[in-house]
Parts: C-alpha cells; structure tokens; sequence
C-alpha cells in the first residue's frame, strides 16, 4: 500500500498535465489488478468451491444441505468470472 501511495505522489508530483497524470496512475492500477487482486481472487474461489464440494459430499441426501452447497460452488464460479472479465472489461472502456 506504501508503494501505491509513494508512486501515485511521485506521478503526481512530476506530471505537467492531467492527461500525463492519468497514464501512470491506470498502468500502476491494471498492474497491482494482475498480480494482487487475480491470484487473490482465484485462489479464495477455489477455497470456496473446494468448501462447497466438502458441503455437498456431507449432505448425505439432504435437499437442504446440498441446495447450499450448490449455492457456494455457483457464487464463486461467477465471482471467478466477474473477477477475470473485470480487466478486460475496463480495458475496452478506457484503452491506453
């Protein structure tokens, strides 16, 4: 987070114009999306969905127990999705 903060004041402090502002903060952004929020993100949906498969191998039969099973395995399989689409997504609106 100190690096964040360090690199955003640095760009700031050096940039003449608010466009030469906007490319260093978007490339630091995409960046810290790739290699902190991804891994992230996909290694805690696969928790989930490995928590939803010990839920639905327990369920013994239980419509219950197996509908919320299914509900975990589902929500983060679209978690997983909205996160791996969010970058390409913001890629198509503000292309740099």
């Amino acid at each position: 987070m100190i690096k964040i903060l360090l690199f955003l004041t640095h760009s700031f402090a050096l940039a003449d114009s608010s466009e030469d502002m906007v490319a260093p903060l978007t490339s630091t952004l995409s960046n810290y999306y790739k290699s902190f929020f991804v891994p992230i993100g996909a290694v805690l949906a696969a928790v989930v969905i490995i928590y939803g498969g010990v839920l639905y191998s327990t369920s013994q039969g239980d419509p219950g127990k197996i509908a919320v099973a299914k509900e975990y395995i589902f929500g983060a399989i679209i978690g997983l999705v909205i996160l791996l689409s969010a970058g390409y997504i913001v890629s198509l609106v503000m292309p740099f």
